[in-house]
């Protein structure tokens, strides 16, 4: 992935990711990131080349329609530019760490092996929409692999279809938490359900590079998976543990049954 930086900034954010991943990093996510932050000094700042504390401020407002962490993802990656910035001499302002704290952590819901089948279930009988023809096969496959395999929904949607060897079973997970690469397995009868999987997926849309792909072979938004799974939780009337829903992210942790 390599995105064309157009603000006055340009030039230092190319060098940034390039060293980047000149240390081992992908960095797709984190680029992503930076090409938005681009667009806005381009947009609000254009005439401006130095990162001051009026650009930086102003980008650390939180959205209304934006969670916690999304909003210390999209900050975390302009304070390491910034850090960037003045290692190489060039006095840049760092919006302060207290802009993005962490928030207190939920209490995860653990599924039942009934509860974990009759998720399934329903999620086997999503229809395909037209327009993306492997929207039914999608769905179940990303909710399987999380419980499966422990990943966390960011995870499983940056996977490209190089990262997952069907003969092995190895995944090759990228930018994990705090912007490390791991290795995960998958167990025997996972591994032939995925590669079912991926058969259907081709057969449908040859020579895709996603492998959780959207319509048009981008990674696939998470959104509409969430919104399907809200309404099977709300079908299935699952009980909350706390204050917080039951949520796909709880699929990571073990069942007790």
């Amino acid at each position: 992935m390599s995105h064309a930086f157009q603000s006055l900034f340009a030039e230092r954010l190319t060098a940034f990711v390039s060293q980047k991943r000149t240390l081992g990093w992908s960095y797709n996510g984190s680029e992503a990131m930076l090409a938005r932050f681009d667009r806005f000094c381009l947009e609000q700042y254009p005439a401006l080349d130095t990162l001051t504390s009026e650009i930086c401020l102003a980008w650390a407002v939180r959205r209304e329609t934006e969670g916690n962490n999304s909003f210390r993802n999209r900050i975390a990656t302009v304070r390491e530019f910034a850090k960037h910035l003045n290692r190489i001499g060039e006095q840049s302002f760092i919006i302060p760490a207290k802009f993005a704290k962490k928030g207190a952590r939920p209490i995860p819901y653990v599924y039942s092996e009934e509860e974990i089948a009759n998720i399934w279930r329903e999620f086997d009988i999503i229809k395909p929409r037209k327009g993306y023809p492997v929207r039914h096969f999608v769905a179940p496959a990303f909710v399987r692999l999380l419980y499966c395999c422990g990943l966390r929904p960011c995870e499983a949607r940056k996977l490209m279809v190089d990262d997952v060897n069907l003969v092995t079973g190895k995944l090759y997970i990228r930018e994990s938490k705090g912007c490390k690469d791991r290795i995960v397995m998958m167990a025997g009868d996972v591994l032939e359900y995925f590669v079912q999987y991926n058969n259907k997926v081709s057969k449908a849309m040859p020579g895709r590079k996603q492998f959780f792909p959207s319509s048009t072979d981008t990674v696939c938004e998470y959104r509409w998976i969430r919104y399907e799974f809200r309404k099977i939780r709300e079908k299935l009337v699952l009980q909350q543990a706390s204050s917080n829903p039951p949520r796909l992210y709880d699929f990571r942790y073990p069942h007790l049954n």
